[in-house]
């Protein structure tokens, strides 16, 4: 058998004939110029790691002695250290038909850990990507259909795979060679090519099934392997991947609470396309291909996964926009080498998979694979595959393709593997979990001694939840608010009609200070003629809403840190005094936060006035809104945490940390949780759901007011107090 490595500008379709020609000349070529060009040309540029970029020369045919050559592309990527360990990591993608080279720079970015001790290896399977020839269906399939789009939904891959197959067969190529098993023997090939008697092996989703190929066929050239999201030989059916989605959502208190019957709605939602399909993008979507959409496309990626509640909601209603979005992203023309349209894949589906399932697997059906004619069905897999070689299976709690069920059944056969739940979704180091590759760099160094540490502070995404569906329960929550700001006040404001003790405002404004205030002022005003300045330079556009942004900004913060500073019993001068006088201690709480809010609130109309009668500018009651629920919300948060801490520094930190972090990520923070509105601080009246606008300006005042109330409640155990430490 001849094996033989041959320059990346090698044509990439040529007859079985010219092959065997062309492979000889490559070798003669390769010795005479060995000294001008050391390596081939490299698929991907690659400048902080050193890598060795070849291809590998296989059999088509195993069974063959007389079989043509196709090659394999590699690429070593060598370790970061000086002193690598001696066995390297085999890297297998998933698939079938995904190629792995020309991602390579950004799969490198996820592989540090492993790269940091050992080189790795990493190569395009036959027929696919780099390697040659490639089984590419996109010239046929673009002929048809432009856009992605148009064959996710009504496309007829029939016609594809029958044209396809037929220019393919008429360049030499045998279809039913590029196989699971074939595969698995390339790699053993590649592995004895490169010199390496064993290697360690990291495997996702498909790639799984190859590397247990590998410990069924190959076991001597494996050390050990990781198994991220397994598809285990022998398994087929599934149930459909949204039942997954269904049962997290069930599980997730947001997600149940906003949507308590998501199933439900779901087959109703799809009832009523099948009978009157939407349409969206110039496509006319239907209730089986929206069932297969979600199913194929959207449930096994988790953080697609994530929102899938909120677009069944949105559709429920007749809200398209979350879709309309998704396919705006798959409108673009057909691009080379998708994995949906590898002929690769259409061998390795249709003789392994598609036979034994009772559906459909995503785009392949029964016919698509008689017209592929890709030869006979393998024998159906009844048993695990036995292996001794340390095995560790790593399964996504959120991993609706493959769940946790296909690492059991694959850890049957595997006397030495281990399973691994985290909360991840599908491939989870392809999808960036720095977490699992430094645990699969542990399992490589020691079986036996695996270090899981970091799993525990992984977190997955949260559900999406739609702003509308926790309506019900902020409103709950306001009302219970209201409840409470009453039977406080009942405890507090009777005095305080009554007269029983007089207000006393002089020695609440020596609590306050004019530094503080004045300080406030001046930085306002400083915020006003700098922005006004701007606005200025460009004609005056947009200067009355940089009046009401700066009061909107900047007076929710000062009326929070000066609360912090209002009233912390630690550092009340005199406090044992005060609290052994009959006045209540709830009234110095009261008449500094009121003096507080007065004052600064007289400089907040004054601003508004300004915007409103000089520069025309929002009227008073938008204004006020924009300011005064942030306001008493960070006042009543900041007396509280004074009050039962005693201590104004966390009050003022807590302060400090919500306002920075709405300022800075307030529109990332609406965007990927709209469910939480309620405690946003600059939800903007003018742009925002009037109806959710009024909740969220309701639930800031009330809150504020409620937390205000109790830090008054709290100072009557003046023994709590005054106790130290």
């Amino acid at each position: 058998m001849v094996i033989g490595i041959l320059s990346w500008r090698r044509a990439r379709q040529v007859s079985s004939l010219r092959r065997v020609t062309l492979l000889v000349v490559g070798l003669l070529c390769l010795l005479l110029v060995s000294a001008a060009q050391a390596q081939p040309e490299c698929p991907a540029q690659i400048s902080w790691y050193r890598v060795e970029c070849g291809r590998l020369a296989v059999p088509e045919d195993y069974a063959r002695a007389d079989s043509p050559l196709i090659e394999m592309a590699y690429v070593r990527v060598h370790s970061a250290s000086a002193n690598p360990l001696p066995e390297p990591v085999l890297f297998i993608n998933g698939g079938p038909g995904g190629a792995t080279l020309a991602l390579l720079p950004r799969i490198l970015e996820n592989y540090a850990a492993i790269l940091a001790e050992r080189d790795m290896i990493f190569f395009d399977p036959r027929g696919v990507g780099f390697s040659t020839p490639a089984l590419d269906c996109t010239p046929e399939a673009a002929a048809l259909y432009p856009r992605t789009v148009d064959i996710m939904f009504g496309g007829d891959l029939v016609p594809v795979a029958r044209a396809c197959r037929a220019r393919l067969a008429a360049q030499g190529v045998d279809v039913a060679q590029y196989t699971t098993a074939a595969l698995a023997q390339d790699i053993d090939r590649l592995r004895a090519a490169l010199g390496y008697d064993d290697w360690h092996v990291y495997s996702s989703s498909y790639g799984t099934q190859v590397a247990l190929f590998l410990l069924r066929d190959f076991p001597q050239g494996v050390r050990s392997v990781v198994l991220d999201s397994t598809i285990p030989p022998g398994v087929y059916d599934q149930a459909p991947r949204l039942q997954g989605v269904f049962a997290l959502c069930a599980a997730d208190f947001v997600c149940r609470a906003a949507y308590p019957q998501l199933q439900a709605q779901y087959a109703e939602l799809i009832a009523r396309l099948e009978a009157a399909p939407m349409t969206l993008s110039g496509v006319t979507l239907s209730g089986q291909q929206l069932d297969g959409l979600l199913n194929n496309v959207l449930a096994p990626n988790m953080y697609a996964a994530a929102t899938l509640p909120a677009l069944i909601g949105d559709l429920s209603e007749g809200d398209g926009s979350r879709l309309d979005e998704l396919f705006e992203n798959v409108s673009a023309p057909l691009e080379a080498g998708s994995s949906a349209l590898s002929g690769a894949a259409f061998t390795t589906l249709c003789r392994e998979t598609v036979p034994y399932m009772s559906g459909s697997n995503g785009l392949l059906t029964p016919e698509i694979c008689a017209a592929w004619d890709a030869g006979r069905p393998f024998a159906r897999v009844t048993q695990p595959v036995q292996s001794a070689v340390p095995t560790l299976l790593i399964a996504g709690t959120y991993d609706v393709l493959t769940p946790l069920a296909n690492a059991e059944y694959a850890a049957q056969g595997l006397s030495r593997g281990q399973i691994v739940q985290v909360p991840a979704g599908h491939a989870t180091t392809i999808m960036g979990a720095p977490c699992l590759t430094q645990m699969a760099a542990s399992f490589y160094n020691n079986p036996d001694a695996l270090d899981t540490g970091c799993v525990g502070r992984m977190r997955a995404p949260a559900f999406t939840v739609r702003a509308q569906a926790v309506t019900p329960l902020v409103a709950g929550a306001v009302a219970l608010l209201g409840v409470f700001s009453l039977a406080a006040g009942a405890r507090i404001v009777p005095a305080l009609l009554a007269g029983r003790w007089p207000l006393a405002w002089r020695m609440a404004w020596r609590g306050v200070g004019w530094l503080p205030l004045a300080l406030t002022a001046i930085v306002m005003l400083g915020a006003y003629v700098l922005l006004a300045g701007q606005a200025l330079s460009a004609e005056g556009a947009g200067l009355p809403g940089y009046t009401v942004r700066v009061i909107e900004a900047l007076l929710p913060l000062a009326v929070g840190v000066l609360a912090a500073l209002l009233f912390a019993p630690e550092d009340e001068p005199a406090f044992e005094i005060q609290a052994a006088s009959p006045r209540p201690l709830y009234y110095l709480v009261l008449e500094r936060a009121g003096l507080l809010l007065a004052l600064l609130g007289a400089l907040a109309l004054a601003g508004l006035l300004l915007a409103r009668f000089a520069l025309n500018g929002d009227d008073l009651l938008l204004g006020t809104l924009r300011w005064l629920p942030p306001s008493l919300f960070l006042a009543g948060l900041a007396l509280a945490i004074s009050v039962e801490t005693r201590r104004s520094a966390f009050a003022l930190l807590a302060v400090l940390l919500l306002w920075i972090g709405m300022s800075v990520g307030y529109h990332a923070l609406l965007e990927s949780y709209p469910f939480a509105y309620p405690f946003y601080l600059f939800y903007d009246p003018a742009q925002n759901n009037p109806a959710l606008v009024t909740l969220n300006r309701l639930f800031l005042t009330l809150a504020g007011m409620a937390l205000l109330l109790w830090a008054c409640l709290r100072t009557g155990n003046e023994e709590r107090l005054l106790k130290k430490g």
